[in-house]
């Protein structure tokens, strides 16, 4: 067994397995809203704003929130939003249990690497507990929480509120009709896409990380816990370099932030694993990707002792998924 394995290829692994399913599940969808934002009736709104856009600039009018054109626009925009939140919901379902096979899978694979079930029976002279689906899909309750319907829902009244306050941010800071237009017209093209798949995303990693407790612990007698492990590149977050390599219960999940990229190794009774700290990770790179990564007034902080890593996690709680975790500001970490 090879315990030195890199924490990037361990990351990249469960990314590969992870985004079949989520990839099946979530690509019609998001090319379903895609399509509903840049064709069909609200298309057709755009170009009416953009036609209402110049006729007001033209005469040296402002493009006001009650504008008829601004208002057509917002009534068949919610219409649509409410098609995405039922192709959401039920791409949800389809994530969630592609998200618990891939636990079983990656999970074993974790803990066993080339070994099978039968070297693994015949050397450690026990056999790996898989938790039946049912289980495990009892266990995992998102999707059928009132709270994540409130987190679907949610995505129609941001966008909604987000496309007045651009026509009300136009007239405040005296922006041109045609900027505000412009300004609108980015918003629905790209917002709804993009919260689709930060819930999507955030579901598939909760899914899959409360499915791979279910596994260890149906395993505790032949586990000591596992290993948090995180993505370790440029794009990870000072609270999650901070936790990789910290060890966990068997029963207790690798908490993260919406689209977090962190998993963890099951530790096998008296077989060690050889894991770099997060923090020496950091420490050894190149003063340019620390600052890449932490900016330069947390990066100055860490160095002169004005903050711990500990100070740059913060926990909170969302309604759907529970306890997550985020990096905190400077400020928030000064305070502390």
């Amino acid at each position: 067994m090879n315990n030195t394995q890199r924490p990037e290829r361990l990351t990249d692994l469960i990314k590969r397995l992870l985004d079949r399913g989520y990839n099946r599940a979530v690509e019609p969808v998001i090319r379903a809203i895609v399509r509903d934002s840049t064709s069909g009736v609200i298309a057709q709104r755009l170009d009416e704003l953009n036609v209402e856009a110049q006729r007001l600039a033209d005469i040296g009018e402002r493009l006001r929130p009650d504008n008829p054109v601004i208002r057509a626009l917002l009534a068949d925009l919610e219409t649509v939003l409410t098609n995405d939140q039922r192709r959401i919901a039920d791409a949800s379902v389809d994530i969630q249990r592609a998200s618990i096979d891939s636990a079983n899978t990656i999970t074993k694979r974790l803990a066993l690497p080339g070994v099978t079930d039968e070297q693994f029976r015949r050397v450690v002279g026990v056999s790996w507990n898989s938790p039946s689906e049912e289980a495990v899909a009892r266990l995992i309750e998102f999707v059928d929480l009132p709270e994540w319907q409130d987190e679907i829902g949610a995505m129609s009244d941001t966008t909604l509120a987000t496309v007045r306050n651009q026509a009300v941010r136009g007239i405040v800071e005296g922006w041109s009709p045609l900027k505000t237009a412009r300004q609108i017209q980015q918003t629905v093209e790209s917002l709804p896409a993009h919260q689709a798949n930060n819930l999507m995303r955030t579901l598939q990693m909760q899914s899959y990380r409360t499915g791979q407790v279910a596994n260890m612990t149906a395993n505790d007698d032949i586990l000591d816990g596992h290993m948090r492990i995180a993505a370790l590149d440029d794009r990870t977050c000072m609270a999650c370099i901070g936790l990789h390599g910290t060890v966990l219960k068997t029963s207790d999940r690798v908490d993260d932030h919406h689209q977090g990229r962190c998993t963890s190794i099951p530790l096998v009774t008296g077989r060690a694993r050889n894991i770099q700290s997060g923090i020496d990770w950091f420490n050894e790179l190149p003063e340019e990707r620390q600052l890449k990564i932490a900016g330069r007034g947390k990066l100055d902080a860490l160095k002169n002792g004005d903050i711990r890593w500990q100070d740059l996690q913060q926990d909170y709680s969302n309604p759907a998924f529970g306890r997550m975790i985020r990096e905190t500001s400077l400020k928030q970490a000064l305070q502390r």
